[in-house]
């Protein structure tokens, strides 16, 4: 044992995630997995669906595919992605909320309410834990280094956040993002 305090690391390093950041990444990995497997047992329905029903099956199958996409990407850099967390959030508890106001009488109705639902308050839980609004701060932080506060003042009508780097304009090498 030693007589020294072990060295602290501070939650917010680049050397290690937090715990909290930890739990959040395990949820969001949870919420991708999920999505996964119900874009391949979407593969049957799809395969098996009739001309009626065969585009809003392959229009679901899909979607399980993008929000599996959309959670790994958060998993990966949660504080990278400003308002991707919210569209996530936002497009569940809506599902969630729609089940609910359809009811029994409503085909996969009750499904939707529990398997939405819970996802809603999951990625709630990873949001908070991972301080997803923080997203924001690091879009400023890429606009200060690229100069793109600056081209918007100077163009009150210019363009997107990010557009410098549809331009061409590298980042910084020293940038002080709060995610790898």
């Amino acid at each position: 044992m030693s007589a020294f305090p072990p060295p602290q690391v501070a939650a917010d390093s680049p050397g290690r995630a937090s715990l909290r950041d930890q739990a959040a990444r395990v949820l969001l990995v949870l919420a991708a997995a999920g999505a996964l497997v119900a874009m391949i047992s979407a593969i049957g329905t799809v395969a098996d669906a009739g001309p009626t029903t065969r585009m809003v099956e392959t229009w679901r199958l899909l979607g399980f595919s993008t929000f599996a996409g959309l959670f790994a990407l958060l998993a990966y850099r949660p504080r990278y992605y400003a308002g991707v967390w919210e569209l996530v959030i936002a497009n569940k508890l809506t599902l969630a909320l729609f089940g609910l106001a359809y009811g029994a009488g409503t085909k996969d109705a009750s499904n939707v309410l529990a398997s939405d639902g819970t996802l809603a308050l999951l990625l709630v839980a990873a949001y908070v834990l991972s301080r997803g609004w923080r997203a924001w701060s690091t879009l400023r932080v890429i606009d200060r280094l690229t100069g793109r506060i600056d081209a918007d003042r100077a163009d009150p009508g210019g363009g997107s956040c990010g557009a410098n780097f549809a331009r061409g304009s590298p980042t910084p090498a020293n940038s002080a993002l709060p995610d790898r």
